[in-house]
C-alpha cells in the first residue's frame, strides 16, 4: 500500500509540473505542448501562471472524442496494416498532454510497414517526406520566454496531423479508384 501510495504522490507531483506547469512543453511533441506553446507565442505572461483547469479538461474531451473518431475508423473501415499503425502511432504520440521527443522513434515501425507495403500509391512520396521531417531534429528556433522550448515543440504536432491526414486521403483515393475500376482486393 505505501508503495501504491507514493507513487499516486509522485504522479500528482508530475502533474502538477508537466501538466499544469510549464516543464511538460519542453521537448515536448503532443498536441497539448502545441496549444501551450501558441499560447506562450502570443502571451509570453502566461508562463507564470498554471494551465487552467477548464482548458485542461477541455482537451481531454476533445481527444477523447477525436480517439474514438480514429479507433472507429482503424477498426471499421481502414484494411491496411501499415495506416493502421501509422494512426495508432501518431495517436500514441499527438493524444498525451506531456510526450517526449524519444517518442518519435516509435514511428520507424509505421515507415517500415509503409516501405515494406504491396501497392505502391500516388501519395506515397509526400508521405515518405512526412516520415522523414518528423524525424530529423528541429530544435532551430526558441523562445525567449522558455528557452528550452524550440520550434520543434510545434512543428512536429502539425507534421503528425498531416501525416494522418495524407494517410487516411490516401487510403480514400486507393478505394475509390478500385470501385471505380471495378477492381477488389
Amino acid at each position: 500500500m505505501l508503495n501504491i501510495n507514493n507513487n499516486l504522490h509522485n504522479l500528482g507531483l508530475y502533474n502538477t509540473a508537466y501538466v499544469t506547469g510549464w516543464d511538460g512543453i519542453y521537448f515536448n511533441n503532443s498536441l497539448f505542448g502545441a496549444l501551450k506553446f501558441v499560447a506562450v507565442l502570443f502571451q509570453p505572461g502566461l508562463v507564470q501562471d498554471s494551465t487552467p483547469q477548464v482548458f485542461i479538461t477541455g482537451y481531454t474531451i476533445s481527444i477523447l472524442v477525436a480517439l474514438a473518431l480514429l479507433t472507429a475508423y482503424v477498426v471499421l473501415i481502414e484494411k491496411k496494416f501499415w495506416i493502421k499503425v501509422t494512426l495508432l502511432v501518431c495517436a500514441l504520440n499527438l493524444f498525451p498532454y506531456v510526450s517526449g521527443d524519444y517518442k518519435l522513434l516509435h514511428l520507424f515501425i509505421p515507415l517500415f510497414l509503409f516501405i515494406n507495403q504491396a501497392e505502391p500509391g500516388r501519395l506515397d512520396r509526400l508521405i515518405l517526406i512526412l516520415f522523414g521531417l518528423l524525424l530529423i531534429p528541429k530544435d532551430y528556433f526558441h523562445l525567449s520566454v522558455l528557452p528550452e522550448a524550440s520550434v520543434a515543440v510545434l512543428l512536429n504536432p502539425v507534421l503528425m496531423l498531416g501525416l494522418m491526414a495524407v494517410v487516411i486521403a490516401s487510403s480514400c483515393k486507393a478505394e475509390k479508384y478500385k470501385r471505380g475500376t471495378g477492381l477488389s482486393r
